[in-house]
């Protein structure tokens, strides 16, 4: 079991690192175009929005353990996901930029997955965050009946 320092320490980090991605996804547009390591279909912008979702979730994650294991189990799934977001996009668009140009042949490409990847992505961005408020609230609920 990690210690309290070190997880509250993690979390804070996650937080940080997410507010840096928003800053860099809002004031960075031409850095955000670079290739990463010298590969021109892989944007330095796929990689920051993929991080920020990484971070975000982890940052969610409860600081202690939670009496309902299955909300840790959502938080589990919420960073999975964010780690499958950036593969499971490219699936749906065809490539690393995550461009949909709406004339591709079949799905892949298509403005129907466009659709898909802004349904995708605001679930990856919403879904540990909806995850945390209900711990929250769980964690009060459960404080007020043992102060009773």
């Amino acid at each position: 079991m990690l210690s309290k320092k070190f997880r509250i320490f993690f979390n804070v980090a996650c937080w940080i690192g997410f507010v840096i991605t928003i800053v860099m996804m809002i004031k960075g547009a031409d850095l955000l175009l670079k290739p990463v390591l010298g590969l021109e279909t892989f944007p330095l912008g796929t990689m920051v929005a993929w991080l920020g979702f990484v971070f975000l979730a982890m940052a969610c994650y409860p600081l202690k353990q939670h009496k309902y294991t299955w909300l840790t189990n959502l938080s589990k799934m919420a960073i999975i996901n964010a780690f499958a977001w950036g593969v499971l996009s490219y699936l749906l668009a065809g490539n690393w930029n995550f461009t949909f140009d709406g004339s591709a042949i079949g799905f892949r490409g298509s403005d129907e997955a466009f659709t898909w990847f802004v349904r995708y992505s605001s679930f990856t961005l919403s879904f540990p965050v909806v995850v945390s408020v209900i711990s929250f609230i769980t964690n009060m609920i459960l404080r007020t009946r043992t102060n009773l």
